[in-house]
């Protein structure tokens, strides 16, 4: 599993890295792809490495406007899916589109909808912890929809717990209740 994209920037060096990933990533692996990642493939297209088992985008709506071009009022279900389809030919992706409702599309059609989550997640390093999960979800378990769907969802629930008590949810604590939280919920 490789994680790309928090902290990378924009600038050569970090095309370069992306670059690098692109011709060296494997049919074997799974790319998560997020933040600095999302806005150099939308400032240059030829940088989506397209040769892994599954990529999966983690943008928030306002990176996903970069990328496909969809203004946030215009981004629904048919037009996400459609552009999902048209960026990723190869059908081995799957987004996963941060907002108040975060959903989870795959290229077959299915959409999750994630019911939980809280205000008090808009807080900065919130969606690099969600693509770290994912990428150990999908280290675990069989990278799909499910999984991925199943990481975004101990995400928001995890965040609703801390939020019982806390206004702000911060990434540290959320990322130290995981491990506790998917033994509770692992059945």
């Amino acid at each position: 599993v490789v994680v790309c994209g928090m902290g990378l920037g924009l600038d050569d060096q970090a095309r370069d890295i992306l670059a690098l990933i692109r011709d060296s990533i494997s049919l074997k692996q799974v790319l998560i792809l997020d933040a600095s990642a999302l806005d150099l493939i939308s400032q240059q297209k030829d940088l989506l490495p397209v040769n892994s088992k599954l990529v999966i985008f983690t943008p928030h709506q306002m990176e996903w406007q970069r990328l496909s071009k969809i203004k946030i009022a215009d981004q629904n279900d048919q037009s996400n899916q459609a552009f999902l389809n048209e960026l990723v030919p190869r059908k081995n992706a799957i987004l996963v589109l941060k907002s108040n409702h975060t959903k989870v599309y795959d290229q077959a059609g299915n959409i999750y909808r994630n019911p939980f989550g809280n205000p008090g997640m808009a807080i900065g390093g919130m969606g690099d912890t969600l693509a770290g999960i994912i990428g150990g979800f999908c280290g675990q378990y069989t990278p799909n929809l499910k999984t991925v769907a199943g990481a975004v969802g101990i995400h928001s629930i995890t965040a609703d717990e801390i939020a019982k008590k806390h206004y702000i949810v911060r990434p540290t604590q959320l990322s130290a209740l995981i491990p506790a939280m998917m033994r509770k919920y692992e059945k």
